[in-house]
């Protein structure tokens, strides 16, 4: 095995937490500028990045419980920022966004309560990554309006059963 200098672990631990900030800092021109394949491009950085940041610290061997916090509410902070950012569009419903708030609310609630566990499972990151393929479908409606209104609802409804899902499987465990 071979041995990584502290010096060589801070910079990787680092780069980590950039890579995790970055998505959050992403969402500002993504509100500011009204584009819609600059909103594309940022989004899947967006959606790349939640699977790289953990990925890489995995990999490096520098995972934290501070970087799983940091990762945990600034993925909360994206999602909410996307769900309202499509909603003031019309693009999502109202019925659909509470439904997702509710859930969140609750794992969040729980987590720091102590009641589940603080990582999420394999339904919690499959459902994180169909939200980004939803927020990248929904940015692209202006060149693919016609497959939009199946894709979108298919979406949510998949959305729904595997956010429920995941937070029944988190309960039981």
């Amino acid at each position: 095995m071979k041995l990584v200098s502290s010096s060589v672990k801070i910079i990787r631990y680092k780069i980590v937490t950039l890579i995790t900030i970055s998505r959050m800092l992403t969402l500002i021109p993504i509100y500011f500028i009204e584009s819609s394949v600059f909103t594309i491009l940022l989004t899947i950085w967006i959606g790349i990045s939640d699977f790289l940041d953990g990925y890489i610290a995995r990999k490096w061997n520098v995972t934290t419980v501070k970087g799983e916090k940091l990762d945990q509410y600034i993925d909360k902070l994206v999602l909410i920022f996307f769900l309202f950012f499509y909603v003031k569009k019309e693009q999502l419903s109202t019925l659909f966004i509470l439904l997702i708030l509710i859930r969140e609310a609750l794992i969040l609630l729980l987590r720091g309560l102590n009641k589940i566990s603080p990582t999420s499972n394999i339904l919690g990151k499959t459902k994180t990554f169909l939200l980004y393929i939803l927020f990248i479908s929904l940015a692209t409606t202006q060149y693919l309006s016609m497959s939009i209104p199946i894709l979108k609802y298919t979406l949510e409804i998949l959305i729904l059963v595997t956010s429920y899902s995941s937070f029944i499987l988190s309960i039981k465990q």
